[in-house]
């Protein structure tokens, strides 16, 4: 009886990065104001308003682990902004875009896209859409500050490679003054997210049945004779396999050391009875979900002493 064990290994990687402005040096930036709207020439304003943001946006995922395709429930991560005041009362529009699209907003990354949704948290004025929306609020006379925010919702089930998917997210506050809407303030923070690499396997069935063992039966062995086992994995990355046998790569006679020898085949390559004493690596193979077959032949039973041959086989599946 020969029985076979798939394991599996998950890795996870995290790159943190950001940029610094050095101390003591100052950026000009001269605003643009969008169609329509007038750009603000007059530097004494009673009213003036300026825009802090905590920084850049990390979505950390419902296990705090990044994204994954797998998880099944939506997962959104809030981010708060600051329109800071000081003079006289006055109304100010606060635009939230995304930098890839307003309509279809996408995380880019090594596998593709990852598209996103950017929420409200407030009241909106105006046209709100998957990557855009827009805030009115009114300031009072002297009021120091008002708190906006909004989140960035991935939708499940979108299979990527992994690796780490960001976008730019642009906000720009805009002082009303005469009934025209004047530039104030700006910022662009990055939004951000890592797909860790994932490898799942199961004997029978897609990759996610479950299948961790199963018998192979011989009956009574003959030369030359063939069992095939499918198994199935998924991956959203490279990754390799280790085989190895319990046995030292022959059928081990239960009462004596006597055993019979067999070899394998597994995605086109032949493995010795001297590999699988040793553990066979495989080469990688491609991401998604993938078919296998287990091809095992028994070697030579001419003289072999009556009895029941047993080993075991145990394949391993890490990521690259």
């Amino acid at each position: 009886m020969l029985a076979k064990h798939l394991s599996v290994i998950m890795a996870l990687a995290f790159v943190l990065t950001g940029t610094a402005i050095a101390q003591g040096q100052a950026a000009s930036i001269t605003p643009v104001a969008p169609n329509g709207l007038a750009e603000s020439t007059d530097g004494d304003q009673p009213c003036q308003l300026n825009l802090r943001h905590p920084g850049d946006l990390r979505f950390r995922g419902i296990h705090s682990r990044g994204y994954n395709t797998r998880d099944g429930g939506m997962h959104s991560e809030i981010s708060r902004s600051e329109v800071h005041h000081t003079g006289d009362a006055c109304t100010y529009i606060l635009d939230i875009k995304s930098n890839s699209s307003t309509q279809q907003p996408r995380l880019r990354g090594p596998g593709g896209n990852l598209s996103y949704h950017i929420e409200p948290m407030g009241n909106v004025a105006g046209v709100k859409n998957a990557g855009s929306i827009r805030y009115k609020g009114n300031l009072r006379d002297r009021e120091p500050m008002q708190m906006t925010g909004f989140s960035i919702a991935i939708p499940p089930g979108q299979d990527v490679s992994a690796g780490r998917y960001e976008d730019r997210v642009d906000l720009v506050l805009f002082r009303e003054n005469d009934g025209r809407l004047e530039i104030a303030s700006s910022r662009t923070m990055r939004v951000f997210v890592d797909v860790p690499a994932r490898v799942t396997a199961s004997i029978g069935g897609n990759a996610s049945s479950g299948g961790s063992s199963t018998n192979v039966d011989f009956g009574t062995l003959q030369t030359g004779e063939k069992r095939s086992v499918g198994f199935s994995t998924y991956a959203n990355t490279q990754y390799s396999m280790h085989l190895r046998s319990d046995e030292g790569g022959g059928l081990r006679h239960d009462k004596s050391s006597l055993s019979i020898p067999y070899t394998v085949q597994v995605w086109g390559q032949n493995i010795s009875s001297e590999r699988l004493a040793q553990g066979a690596d495989l080469s990688g193979s491609g991401s998604g979900e993938q078919s296998h077959s287990l091809d095992i032949t028994i070697g030579n039973v001419g003289g072999a002493a009556a009895g029941t041959y047993r080993d075991r086989l145990t394949l391993v599946i890490s990521a690259d």
